[in-house]
């Protein structure tokens, strides 16, 4: 008989299956009594198999052990990282939104219904979506067939705003859905607010003069007729063309990669930085890239040094979603997440080895963040070591006049805070305005 810790806090209301609790860094699942018919019907009748074997859930078994509480209790495959909605790009959450119609169809198939269209039931790992909410699986009835219809419009709202108009509130949407309806009360469904029709509006406006008929055909089912099909989502959404400050930073290092040119200084730069990590941090099994734009460096570690995962953090969403569509194009094992590190105290997760290249600087000189912040920001990502860049001669970008830096700004005081927070193992000049500095956590 086991004894059960480590409950989530979720799963007690939210999952009418049961609850979901960790044990020996596994997930479990208990079964409610009520519900262990359902449950052996629902493993043994092909749909969780299907999904399975598809990649399209994690991999569930019954597992060896019960408890006082639970007879049947569930194992699911533990996926390394959890990257909520908030953490996701444009075509992130696209993407979601197609997995959920695919795994509805699936489950319809087989005479289930998710209960729920909401993409908090989805994470990304190695750039798939995938469905991690076992108990969303309910028996198929049109009551919670209209039921899953009218939450994926929020998801759909969510979609076509961020698309056409408003980034903001389409992203408010997934953050706090209660939020939509505050704004138009006293509408109580989404077809009803202004926000909604208007850019239902706008959107159908512009696809009329620009856009071909079997689009239009497309956008008019899911918007009037709310059928719901992947090819529609798949084709009447795309992103938004924006511009940002550093968006377009890594293009030049990965059209270098496809046309196989691997003598530019980024290159370099990163190989002595990867070499640096094999000797500093060897055996490091997970790692972290803070303000890692679209990946690039991760992506050269992860065909070096294997690992269990590698995240590329950055707050650029331009810059998140181009490295999403590479990856998408040129598979790996580096996933991404949008989120500035600086501005919020709860890390997205934790990783063995945690980089920080070419950003200080910025932080520094042009947002005037404080030095022990940074640090100490870093630090809670990091469970071992960190390799951290410092810029001697401050913003500058290879002009040749240089540009003026604030006295207190020079490797000694870096260096000195740095001691502050991490052990040095080694300290090295990679470029004229690059050090790097090798750490390990105190």
């Amino acid at each position: 008989m086991e004894k059960i810790e480590n409950y989530w806090k979720l799963s007690f209301g939210s999952d009418v299956l049961g609850v979901v609790f960790t044990k020996d860094n596994k997930i479990f699942r208990g079964i409610r009594p009520q519900k262990e018919e359902y449950v052996r019907e629902l493993l043994s009748g092909g749909l969780i198999n299907e999904l399975m074997q598809k990649e399209m859930i994690p991999e569930t078994i019954i597992s060896k052990f019960y408890s006082d509480e639970f007879n049947l209790i569930l194992q699911h495959k533990k996926i390394p990282i959890i990257l909520e909605p908030k953490y996701w790009s444009f075509s992130m959450l696209k993407d979601a939104a197609i997995h959920i119609l695919h795994v509805n169809q699936i489950a319809n198939k087989h005479g289930k219904q998710l209960i729920d269209a909401h993409p908090w039931n989805i994470t990304f790992f190695q750039n798939k979506p995938i469905f991690i909410d076992f108990g969303s699986f309910v028996p198929y009835t049109k009551e919670t067939a209209n039921g899953f219809l009218l939450e994926y419009k929020r998801l759909l709202a969510s979609l076509l705003l961020m698309n056409c108009c408003d980034v903001y509130f389409g992203r408010k949407i997934i953050y706090d859905g209660e939020s939509f309806y505050l704004r138009t009360q006293p509408a109580q469904t989404i077809e009803n607010t202004m926000t909604y029709s208007n850019a239902v509006s706008y959107f159908k406006e512009y696809h009329r003069k620009h856009s071909s008929p079997k689009l239009n055909l497309m956008i008019s089912n899911v918007f009037d007729k709310n059928i719901f099909e992947p090819e529609y989502i798949s084709q009447i959404f795309s992103y938004p063309v924006q511009k940002s400050a550093w968006g377009n930073y890594q293009l030049n290092f990965y059209n270098s990669l496809k046309n196989n040119k691997k003598n530019n200084e980024q290159y370099i730069r990163f190989q002595r930085i990867i070499q640096l990590c094999k000797k500093y941090a060897d055996g490091a099994q997970s790692s972290i890239d803070l303000a890692g734009n679209s990946g690039g460096f991760l992506y050269l570690l992860s065909k070096e040094i294997p690992m269990n995962f590698y995240l590329s953090i950055d707050y650029d969403e331009k810059a998140i979603e181009e490295g999403y569509i590479f990856f998408k194009e040129h598979p790996t094992k580096v996933d991404l997440a949008l989120h500035n590190f600086t501005a919020s105290y709860q890390p997205v997760t934790k990783a063995d080895a945690v980089f920080a290249l070419a950003i200080t600087h910025h932080l520094l000189l042009a947002q005037n963040i404080q030095i022990d912040t940074i640090f100490s920001q870093i630090k809670q990502y990091a469970n071992k070591y960190v390799f951290i860049e410092f810029m001697p001669l401050g913003l500058w970008g290879g002009e040749e006049v240089l540009p003026e830096i604030p006295e207190w700004y020079n490797e000694h005081w870096f260096e000195k805070n740095f001691k502050k927070y991490f052990s040095l193992l080694h300290k090295e000049q990679l470029e004229k305005n690059r050090i790097i500095f090798v750490g390990k956590i105190k």
